[in-house]
């Protein structure tokens, strides 16, 4: 009777270590998902399924599909002049036809020395119809007085 309840005490015992490993495999298996911080598609791989990776590694390039934004840069004399939430037209090479509108987001208020331009950010407003991510496009600015 003795050694019996020594045998349960050691198999319980088994059964906690098993637990305990199977607790720290699936920690293990945690760290080979990785998951992007916003939604998106997969624009770029450059690990391979097996391939050893380190951190700090790139593994893919995501790029998120909405809202589609463009930056571009302006000469100096735009500063002050063009003002957040101002509405300029968008025009693609790849979609001749199409017109697009997009909504000034951001003005920089610095002027980069080396250029003498200042950044601007916009969004596109009302639909995308074919435009993607990465697309070349042209923003035709006013000449603003």
């Amino acid at each position: 009777m003795e050694a019996d309840r020594w045998d349960v005490q050691r198999v319980q015992q088994l059964l906690v270590n098993s637990r305990e490993v199977e607790h720290s495999l699936e920690l293990e298996l945690e760290k080979t998902r990785v998951t992007a911080p916003f939604d998106g598609i997969v624009a770029r791989r450059y690990a391979r399924a097996g391939q050893q990776v380190a951190k700090g590694d790139r593994l893919f390039w995501v790029t998120a599909e909405a809202p589609l934004q463009i930056r571009f840069t302006l000469p100096e004399r735009f500063l002050g002049r063009l003002k957040k939430g101002a509405a300029l037209a968008l025009t693609t090479p790849d979609l001749p036809d199409e017109k697009y509108t997009v909504k000034v987001v951001a003005v920089s208020p610095v002027v980069d020395p080396s250029s003498a331009t200042i950044e601007v950010l916009a969004e596109l407003t009302g639909s995308r119809g074919q435009l993607r991510p990465g697309m070349a496009a042209s923003v035709v600015v006013p000449n603003l007085q």
